[in-house]
């Protein structure tokens, strides 16, 4: 295998190749480019924050409309007999 080739195969072709490839070798080769995530820049904060909430929100309004249901499903469980 060329050395150009390590740049379009993955990893696990690697490890058929050469057992003895560690991961770290793999990395300073540029094999997997793309596989393992590197923080090269800073995280956009405003838009993780923004998803949260686009995820959270809905759960949270099912709660508040539920509630009491929830509370007396509870409630019914904890109870004996």
């Amino acid at each position: 295998m060329k050395q150009s080739d390590y740049h379009t195969t993955a990893a696990p072709q690697f490890q058929a190749d050469d057992p003895l490839a560690t991961v770290r070798d793999l990395v300073e080769e540029g094999a997997v480019d793309g596989i393992i995530l590197t923080h090269t820049t800073p995280a956009d904060w405003g838009a993780v924050m923004a998803a949260s909430m686009v995820m959270t929100l809905p759960i949270a309004l099912l709660f508040l409309f539920f509630q009491s249901l929830f509370v007396g499903g509870l409630t019914a469980g904890a109870t004996k007999g």
